[in-house]
């Protein structure tokens, strides 16, 4: 008891030396008594993946050339999990830079089976 009595003694000084505190305190308290608590229920809309295509060429490639998976990552470098799946589903597939791109689409697309 003797705790809470000196722990509650230090705050009055504290917020008696400190008015800026003190007003804070009161303004706190008195918005807290005449605000209601809501709930806020987020609208169901389709969650957007954080993972961007990055479509930018680090070097300039004609459309109609062919190209396999990893020099199509190299020139258009990708965030790691569409690299670690376009290595995985078309490890030696031969295709043009927007044939690739369309295939990153799809993955990006398809729906999660549980």
């Amino acid at each position: 008891m003797s705790k809470q009595k000196t722990l509650e003694t230090e705050t009055e000084k504290v917020t008696t030396e400190n008015p800026v505190a003190q007003n804070e305190l009161e303004g706190m308290e008195v918005t807290e008594s005449k605000e209601t608590v809501a709930e806020v229920i987020p609208e169901s809309s389709p969650k957007k993946s954080g993972i961007k295509i990055n479509k930018v060429a680090t070097a300039s490639v004609k459309s109609n050339k062919k190209m396999y998976v990893s020099k199509f990552l190299s020139l258009y470098p990708q965030d790691i999990y569409i690299s670690t799946l376009l290595k995985f589903y078309y490890p030696k597939s031969f295709f043009t830079v927007e044939q690739w791109f369309q295939r990153i689409e799809e993955i990006l697309n398809t729906p999660i089976n549980n």
